[in-house]
């Protein structure tokens, strides 16, 4: 009789401990919720207009973050159009500039890396690349060059996140890919050659992208053509746009000396991972 007693007593306390382990995942997975949904608002509270910057966000609004505490970045060489001092010039000048904003918070710092082989292909495969596209302005996949892209367009920044709507991974993110345009458009490093565009300032902007900042404003074309990117930004003009690295033409401006991230960017990106950082790897 007192065995089974026992018995009954150890089966109860088993019970009682996981349904305790049980309460205590149920109350965590709450309280990260709470914070997730506390850090949200704040985002979008505090990403108005008069900051100039905006968080690259997903469906639902989650920001895209990154779960690196590095990002390594391997150029490919360009082969004619421009040297390759100058490319991994401008490249240096645009990862220094977001490693020196962004210094003393927990976002993630950029590394230039080894450059990888000409002939490798630009896709989701784990490794983060930069490429000056010089032959064809489309992307490796389109084989028969059906589908290239609008040559309009200065340079295509790729970010591979996470879908999973309602879980902290979602937005988190491993690679992004650069291809920039060097087929409808000449680049030096400062624009200070004849019809040349300024490779800094593009760079710069683009690793703003990386990094999971949206543009600071709409053009009017963008907004007359429907082809908002950034519903929450304003249209741009001289007040939104004087000096904003994420400006969406930003070599279009006077661009010498080369504008770099400011206090805005800094401040947005440093609250993102100020939230998200404790779960970078």
């Amino acid at each position: 009789m007192s065995q089974r007693v026992q018995l009954l007593r150890d089966f109860n306390l088993q019970l009682l401990v996981t349904s305790r382990r049980r309460v205590v995942q149920l109350v965590s997975g709450m309280v990260l919720s709470l914070l997730i949904v506390a850090g949200l608002h704040w985002l979008f509270s505090k990403s108005s207009p008069k900051r100039l910057s905006f968080p690259t966000r997903m469906p639902g609004g989650a920001p895209l973050h990154w779960v690196l505490k590095e990002i390594v970045l391997h150029p490919i060489l360009p082969r004619h159009k421009i040297t390759t001092t100058d490319f991994l010039e401008a490249l240096r000048f645009g990862v220094a500039a977001w490693n020196t904003a962004l210094k003393g918070c927990q976002a993630p710092r950029l590394q230039l890396g080894a450059p990888v082989d000409n002939l490798r292909k630009v896709r989701q495969d784990a490794t983060s690349m930069v490429v000056l596209r010089e032959g064809f302005w489309c992307g490796d996949e389109d084989n028969k060059l059906e589908h290239c892209y609008d040559p309009t367009v200065e340079a295509i920044t790729s970010i591979y996140p996470e879908h999973n709507p309602g879980q902290p991974e979602n937005g988190a993110v491993r690679e992004a890919d650069i291809e920039i345009n060097a087929v409808n458009y000449d680049w030096s490093p400062d624009s200070q050659r004849a019809n040349a565009r300024n490779l800094r300032a593009l760079i710069t902007h683009e690793l703003g992208h990386v990094l999971g900042l949206d543009h600071a404003c709409n053009t009017t074309e963008a907004v007359v053509n429907k082809q908002v990117q950034n519903p929450t930004a304003p249209v741009c003009d001289s007040a939104n746009t004087s000096g904003a690295i994420m400006y969406p033409h930003v070599t279009q401006n006077p661009t010498y000396p080369t504008p770099v991230p400011g206090g805005s960017e800094a401040e947005l990106l440093c609250a993102i991972y100020a939230i998200w950082g404790a779960r970078t790897k």
